[in-house]
């Protein structure tokens, strides 16, 4: 049996036991992961700082998800789901009325913006898990959880109404476009800030972006529009 195999059994059997402990414990154990995955690269960061984060034995943390790796599994899926539900939350798509793609993304990415603000450490966990050398197992984790933020995307791109782009502009490429600028964006800004940034480097942080989709509208959008 493969090593994916073992840590995708262990886990499967050890998430039940965790998720039954009472809600307190679980942040704190959460928390902890976090403050660890997000400030280390996954092979420096260290069970012991959690467990000593956490309050609980080496023993109970492996106990609840079977190693390290079910653990950073584990987090990812946590915090993926969580910051997936509050992302469509905010996204205005109206399924009967084709959007205005750069509105829709210049929306998506003030509130990433906004969530960065609020959730550093979750948005550098993202940000390491993309670049991070990881077990093979654990990259495929990564893999499926970035297809799965951009099944999400996919639904703004379907949504697009091709009739405001310029003649011969393809909506997947446009769309392609806005996303990486959108991405580099926010990506910057946790790569820049090292704890929280106030409100006033926000509104600025805000206003550049919306200055590069004003840019963009004008690129790819027909100029009556």
């Amino acid at each position: 049996m493969s090593s994916t195999s073992n840590t995708t059994t262990a886990t499967a059997r050890t998430y039940e036991q965790f998720e039954r402990i009472a809600a307190e414990k679980r942040e704190r154990i959460l928390q902890a992961a976090l403050e660890e995955f997000a400030n280390n690269d996954y092979a420096q960061a260290s069970t012991n700082a959690i467990v000593e984060g956490a309050g609980i034995s080496k023993g109970l943390l492996f106990h609840y998800f079977g190693d390290k790796a079910g653990l950073y599994c584990y987090l990812l899926d946590y915090v993926t789901q969580r910051y997936t539900t509050e992302l469509m939350a905010h996204i205005d798509l109206q399924p009967t009325h084709p959007i205005d793609l750069f509105a829709t993304l210049q929306q998506t990415t003030e509130f990433k913006l906004y969530a960065t603000q609020k959730c550093l450490l979750e948005a550098r966990l993202f940000v390491r898990a993309v670049k991070n050398t990881l077990p093979p197992e654990l990259k495929e984790k990564v893999d499926e959880q970035i297809g799965a933020a951009y099944d999400a995307y996919e639904a703004v791109i379907a949504a697009l109404d091709e009739n405001l782009l310029r003649e011969g502009m393809d909506k997947r490429m446009v769309a392609k476009a806005i996303y990486w600028i959108s991405e580099g964006i926010t990506n910057e800004v946790i790569a820049t800030v090292s704890s929280h940034f106030e409100m006033d480097e926000y509104e600025r942080i805000i206003a550049d972006a919306s200055r590069y989709f004003d840019l963009m509208r004008a690129m790819f959008y027909k100029q009556e529009n």
